[in-house]
Formats: C-alpha cells, sequence, structure tokens
C-alpha cells in the first residue's frame, strides 16, 4: 500500500471559482499552507486514479463547526460537522475518508462546503493506493498468479516443502533407526 499526499495548493485540486476560497497557511499545516472558505456552496474537486481510497484533512478552528458534503463518483454525499476547539487550531483533522474503490479506475471526489459563515479549511488529501502488485479483487493479496516471477516464487515454495518433507522423512528413518540401537542396550 502507497500513499500520496497532495497539499491544498496542489493544480489537481479544482476549486469553485465564484466562491470564497482563500489561501492561508501556518505552522503544523502540511506544507504550512491551507486553502479556506466560510461560504456556503463552495466546492472543490479532485480526479484521480490508481487510488483505492481518498482521505480529506483540514485544520478546524474556533467559531461555528465547519459542515460539508463528500460525494464520490456522484454517489450519495457523506456529510462532516466538525468540532471546533474553544482556543487555538485543531490541525490534520479527517474530514472524511472514502471506502474501498476500484483501484485502477478514475475517481472524482467533490467537496461541497453546506454553512455560510463557518471557515472551512483545506490542509492536504491522501490517495491510498493498494499495493501494484495485488489483482484488485477484495481477499486477494500478492503476486498475480500468471506473472513469470510469481510462477518461480510458487515453484521455489513447492521445491522447498518438498524438501523439507523430505528431511523429515529423513529425520524420522534416523530416528526409527536409532530406536532399536537404544532398545538392543
Amino acid at each position: 500500500m502507497s500513499v500520496s499526499t497532495l497539499d491544498d495548493r496542489d493544480p489537481i485540486i479544482i476549486y469553485s471559482s465564484d466562491t470564497g476560497w482563500r489561501q492561508s497557511g501556518t505552522t503544523g499545516e502540511h506544507d504550512e499552507t491551507s486553502t479556506f472558505t466560510g461560504d456556503a456552496g463552495a466546492t472543490a474537486k479532485i480526479t484521480f486514479s490508481g487510488g483505492s481510497s481518498i482521505g480529506v484533512f483540514g485544520t478546524i478552528i474556533p467559531g461555528p463547526p465547519p459542515q460539508s458534503a463528500y460525494s464520490i463518483d456522484g454517489g450519495p454525499a457523506v456529510t462532516y460537522i466538525g468540532n471546533p476547539p474553544s482556543t487555538g487550531l485543531r490541525f490534520g483533522q479527517r474530514y472524511f475518508q472514502s471506502p474501498s474503490l476500484p483501484n485502477n479506475d478514475s475517481h472524482t471526489l467533490i467537496i461541497t462546503t453546506l454553512v455560510n459563515n463557518a471557515t472551512y479549511s483545506l490542509d492536504f488529501i491522501e490517495i491510498i493506493a493498494a499495493d501494484s502488485s495485488t489483482t484488485g479483487n477484495v481477499g486477494t493479496f500478492g503476486p498475480s498468479a500468471s506473472s513469470p516471477a510469481s510462477l518461480r516464487l510458487l515453484l521455489c515454495l513447492v521445491l522447498l516443502c518438498h524438501l523439507l518433507s523430505t528431511l523429515n522423512l529423513l529425520s524420522a528413518w534416523v530416528l526409527l533407526k536409532e530406536v532399536p540401537l537404544l532398545v538392543s542396550f
């Protein structure tokens, strides 16, 4: 499994231009940057491929709780309501984590802010990709059975098991051979 982290300033993130997205940042945030808005209906769109899951993280500030919705590939939206601190900032707060997605497909995440006058601050996105050696099927792990490297590995494992079985038989034969000697004393 590999994780790619996209900063809020990454050009893959498309912010709606008709809403009040602004840029800021402070120590404690990823790359010391964040993009924020206090406008309902502001959107951010991320299109990605090669990921089996996506997570959205941000900074929560004191004040009204940020509320946002997350929709993957046009599916039903999942709502997040933040829990603002009374003082200070909460960095790296997970706003959303998708369920498992088909790893080799292209996906689009739409983030929509839901309320006015509550600061929604996007810090970074994590795209998690399943190991490239998996087939993408749930419950299937390791290299594809059809790859030459996999076949060599499988053959080596079979030979090793055979060798270990032979050694166990050989050691059992030696032990059995020793038993009569012990009895004859």
